[in-house]
């Protein structure tokens, strides 16, 4: 049950990823082919264009990031330590691991760490 939630954790992060890529690369190819206009680009409308580069940005880089951990859980799983925190090495809970299914440490040893 647990692999299939992360194969279908797996399958939405890299849809998200790639959707962010190509919306990257139609934007990177407009701004190097502008269209022909007499009109004058507004300051704002700059603005707006950087922040949702930005915004898109960190988006990547928290999907790869998530990605990782779930490409982790599922070697974790095919080595037979899912489930066990990387910390302290005692089971992780299975509530949690329902609610985060790449949870890689128990609740205590993840708040320790959140407190550094």
């Amino acid at each position: 049950m647990q692999r299939q939630a992360l194969e279908k954790l797996l399958a939405e992060y890299e849809s998200n990823l790639n959707d962010l890529k190509r919306r990257a690369r139609e934007s990177s190819q407009s701004d190097d082919n502008p269209v022909a206009s007499d009109v004058p680009t507004h300051d704002a409308d700059a603005g707006t264009v950087l922040f949702e580069r930005e915004r898109n940005e960190a988006f990547g880089e928290d999907y790869a990031a998530t990605l990782k951990q779930i490409y982790r859980a599922l070697v974790k799983m095919d080595e037979g330590s899912y489930g066990i925190c990387d910390n302290c090495h005692k089971p992780i809970p299975v509530e949690r691991l329902k609610a985060l299914p790449f949870a890689n440490l128990g609740i205590d040893c993840q708040e320790r760490l959140e407190r550094l």
